[in-house]
């Protein structure tokens, strides 16, 4: 007697199909949506470290802005024994007013903190490639740590200084004779931003220029840094707080040069980090706060993060170090 063989019917098939479908749907859904977290957690992270980094950058040099080693009043020319040419800087940045070159003159103020908001990509004579609508900004110093003679390159520029006397010059000239000043090297930095071409996209980068050599220098320093914002906190009456915060665009000469007893004395700064590459799947329809200013972007592709902090200038508060 043959034994009978029986397989699947149609209905069975189908209903298994339809089972088998439901379940690599639900796979899909569940490995689409660990995709898109995933992205979304990796670009959360890179917006993180690159703004955080470039808030770390400008608040170093803001904090140390005004240091002159151990000069016990603020910077001026007159303040100095002897000054060196400022001829020697090539593609010197010069900033608004008088006296605002890499190396003091003897004319007016010399203003070792100012701010720009460009109306056009060449807001200083050494930039040519700045972003619009973000702020560019100059700061002058000398350096944490005091160096030998031995130490001093021909090329880069000094501050020597005691309590009581000082003076600035080019390693390659003679030292000032100074008696217990110690040598600090002098600083003058730029940073605006700058959009560059990476990957076919057009990315906003955080630029860095130096007094390197005798020689301002520019070079990147981080990606994804959209836009700059500062307000500047003044004093004006000597108490040694805050009266108003006023934005870069709003700042007159007469409150960069300390003119009426007004001081800088702390510096709001709002820093806009952008993802570098679009995500198609997000749109951001989102609005960011720069102080007095509000930016919006239509619902582009890109995620962004705002950072902000207020910076103390404790250089602008003390009478000696």
């Amino acid at each position: 007697m043959m034994n009978s063989q029986r397989g699947f019917t149609l209905i069975e098939l189908l209903i298994a199909m339809v089972i088998g479908l439901f379940l690599v749907a639900g796979a899909l859904s569940v490995f689409s949506s660990v995709r898109a977290t995933t992205k979304e957690t990796t670009s959360l992270g890179s917006l993180q470290e690159n703004g955080r980094f470039a808030v770390s950058v400008l608040t170093s040099d803001l904090l140390r802005q005004g240091f002159w080693g151990e000069m016990g009043t603020t910077l001026s020319s007159t303040e100095f024994k002897s000054l060196p040419a400022p001829v020697a800087v090539a593609n010197d940045c010069i900033g608004g007013g008088v006296n605002n070159a890499s190396i003091p003159s003897n004319l007016g103020y010399f203003r070792s903190l100012w701010a720009t908001l460009p109306a056009s990509q060449e807001p200083m004579n050494c930039i040519t490639d700045a972003k619009i609508g973000s702020d560019v900004i100059q700061i002058k110093r000398a350096q944490s740590e005091p160096v030998l003679s031995a130490e001093v390159v021909a090329s880069d520029y000094y501050v020597k200084s005691s309590m009581v006397f000082s003076a600035m010059f080019r390693g390659s000239d003679p030292e000032p004779e100074l008696t217990g000043a110690k040598i600090w090297p002098y600083q003058h930095l730029v940073y605006y931003i700058r959009d560059d071409q990476i990957g076919g996209e057009s990315v906003p980068v955080l630029m860095q220029g130096r007094l390197d050599n005798g020689v301002m220098r520019f070079d990147p320093i981080v990606d994804g840094i959209e836009h700059l914002h500062f307000e500047f906190g003044i004093d004006t009456d000597s108490d040694g707080n805050v009266n108003m915060f006023i934005p870069t665009e709003s700042m007159s000469d007469a409150l960069w040069d300390h003119e009426n007893d007004s001081k800088i004395i702390a510096v709001k700064l709002y820093v806009l980090a952008r993802d570098v590459y679009q995500d198609r799947d997000y749109s951001n329809n989102n609005s960011y706060q720069l102080g007095n200013r509000t930016l919006t972007f239509n619902g582009d592709n890109y995620r962004r993060l705002l950072f902000s902090t207020t910076i103390n200038l404790f250089n602008a508060r003390v009478e000696q170090w």
